[in-house]
């Protein structure tokens, strides 16, 4: 995993942040973090870790 990455998984958002998997997807399904659905997959841009980590 990379932290310049364009986007993320929410396992790997998980990993970057330090915290379970079910935490990352209650972020991402609140709206706390934005993401992206492509079909079935759900990718996080890293604008929106940005922003989600200088908020």
């Amino acid at each position: 995993m990379n932290m310049h990455q364009e986007v993320y998984t929410v396992q790997e958002l998980a990993e970057l942040l330090h915290i379970g998997r079910n935490a990352a997807y209650d972020l991402v399904k609140s709206g706390n973090i934005r993401s992206i659905r492509i079909g079935k997959s759900i990718r996080i841009p890293r604008s929106a870790l940005e922003k989600f980590l200088n908020s």
